[in-house]
């Protein structure tokens, strides 16, 4: 992956819950077609990815350190009783931020 073809990912694309080998095999099956969406900095951007828990991992091209870089959380479930018989379960997110991405195969 080359840096314009990071950019013209991150400029066409948006959202997309998976990569091919090219952009334009990312483009043909994707399933999310709605616009990307533009940040007016990276700290509303980091904000709006800590508050969306219900994202597994986020991929992001950091222009500034010229590397893919990986956001994750650690997902725990914990049981809580409502008062009835059967216990609910509640899940809680903990962020952990944005690393390198390493890559496992070349």
């Amino acid at each position: 992956m080359t840096e314009e073809s990071a950019k013209e990912l991150a400029i066409t694309l948006g959202y997309a819950s998976s990569l091919k080998e090219s952009v334009e095999a990312s483009h043909a099956d994707r399933a999310n077609v709605a616009e990307p969406v533009v940040y007016e900095n990276y700290l509303d951007f980091e904000e709006y990815i800590m508050k969306t828990s219900h994202l597994e991992y986020v991929y992001v091209w950091s222009e500034f350190e010229g590397k893919w870089q990986v956001a994750s959380w650690t997902t725990s479930m914990k049981m809580v009783h409502n008062g009835l018989c059967k216990p609910d379960y509640v899940f809680d997110y903990d962020w952990n931020g944005f690393e390198d991405l390493v890559p496992v195969a070349t």
